[in-house]
């Protein structure tokens, strides 16, 4: 197993339980250079980690197979770790199951308490409406797995409602067609259609947490055709089913299948497909604000800051909470807005209680006061994240910054500690905060023994 191979099992792991045990947090840097030891062959005795003494290292990771075993339901050990996360990787890996879709004569469930793949509840908006019901990004590039519905396409400000503008029926019986055709097609030649574009590394961070400028990501170009023969071959398991409904005819529910196609595909960095997907679903329903906050995504990893901030300013129109963060954070690192980007998150607060949402509008309003120069603000609010989501790095690194400008360098030293210890090397902004970390640990603790 080369040293990819091993990075992206890693990251695989530490995914794995932060969506499911983890509920939120991730394995800290320790526990991931433990794995990835193991993974290389090394046996348990000859693991280091910088000072840590082996008895130290020993229940660490003792503690790691412990959580590992409770996210896949198998007995993990060093002996069979590599193994297990391969099989349970390759299982993760095929074709998600097509939910049918709710029947217009279902009760619909409540929105306040419905959850996304990850066990994490989204809520309705404070003047009543609810999130977008399609396939979706959160800031942290997981998946909102919500009941098939319609937006009622009112914006958040409540001065004006418009409806959907679906596409015609002449547009819904050309993708009818094409799926039959297709499929008729595709069962005659009997062949599968592979994507060509390359598996996001685990280098790749969350679009949501980009604090600082990333490589540009340029998969290599795939052929319009071969594209439609992925993005058909993806949906076409789902066809029996929605005939068999009797809502083949239903544009949202092609809307939908084309989200979630755009959306699988986004996860695992295939950008040409996942642009395939999304624009389909706009197509068939061009006011989702949830594909338009995808394609956003799509455009930031792209490193098009201007398409970016457009579509996150009409998902924020559709009343999607995550765009107002989205959009501050852009503020921050790209407009250099401060003040629009605190303007935005102040109005994003009260909209959620989604736990990491609110870690991240907090985070960054401590980012933008600190960037205004409002200390003791900044201070609170990333405390405020912290209180949250201790065990995640970006809150610590930005609050180690706001004690230096207030001259409190105990306090700033510890921040910068703990912000080593949960940042990992597996996301770029984050390795840029481990770089300042250890050069203002070094320096600190020079000037104290000083």
């Amino acid at each position: 197993m080369d040293t990819n191979e091993v990075s992206k099992l890693v990251e695989f792991a530490a995914q794995l339980y932060q969506k499911g045990e983890g509920k939120g947090t991730e394995l800290n840097i320790l526990e991931k250079s433990i794995l990835q030891q193991a993974l290389e062959g090394i046996s348990l005795k000859d693991i280091k980690y910088g000072t840590y003494k082996q008895g130290s290292i020993n229940n660490k990771a003792a503690s790691l197979w412990k959580k590992l075993s409770s996210v896949t339901g198998t007995d993990i050990n060093i002996r069979n770790v590599r193994e297990e996360l391969e099989e349970f990787q390759k299982q993760r890996s095929q074709p998600p199951t097509i939910p049918p879709p709710h029947s217009p004569s279902q009760t619909q469930p409540e929105l306040n308490g419905h959850t996304n793949l990850n066990g994490k509840n989204h809520q309705t908006l404070s003047n009543g409406q609810t999130p977008s019901k399609e396939p979706a990004f959160i800031e942290s590039h997981d998946l909102i797995a919500s009941e098939i519905g319609i937006n009622n396409g009112n914006n958040r400000n409540g001065n004006h409602s418009h409806n959907l503008n679906y596409a015609n029926s002449d547009q819904a019986d050309d993708l009818k067609r094409q799926l039959y055709q297709s499929s008729e097609t595709n069962n005659s030649e009997n062949q599968t259609i592979e994507d060509s574009a390359p598996d996001s590394t685990a280098e790749e961070s969350s679009p949501s947490s980009q604090s600082f400028p990333l490589e540009n990501y340029a998969p290599p170009p795939i052929n319009s055709a071969q594209k439609w023969h992925n993005f058909i071959n993806f949906i076409k398991p789902g066809v029996p089913l929605l005939v068999s409904v009797g809502i083949l005819g239903s544009l949202f529910s092609l809307s939908w299948l084309a989200s979630w196609y755009g959306v699988t595909n986004h996860l695992k960095g295939q950008l040409p497909q996942a642009k395939v997907g999304y624009r389909v679903a706009l197509k068939l329903n061009p006011l989702s604000p949830s594909a338009h906050y995808n394609q956003g995504l799509m455009y930031e990893d792209q490193r098009d800051f201007t398409r970016a901030y457009q579509e996150y300013e009409i998902a924020m129109e559709g009343g999607l909470v995550a765009a107002y963060n989205n959009l501050a954070r852009l503020d921050i690192i790209w407009k250099k807005d401060y003040t629009a980007a605190l303007d935005r998150l102040q109005k994003a607060l009260p909209l959620t209680e989604e736990q990491t949402l609110k870690y991240d509008i907090h985070k960054n309003m401590g980012w933008a006061l600190l960037k205004l120069y409002r200390h003791a603000e900044a201070k609170a609010h990333l405390q405020d994240a912290i209180k949250l989501t201790p065990e995640r790095a970006p809150a610590h690194c930005i609050l180690a910054q706001v004690l230096e400008h207030q001259q409190d360098n105990k306090g700033a030293l510890f921040e910068w500690k703990q912000c080593l210890a949960y940042a990992s090397n597996y996301k770029p902004d984050e390795t840029i905060w481990i770089g300042m970390a250890k050069q203002r640990v070094h320096s600190l603790e020079d000037n104290n023994e000083e």
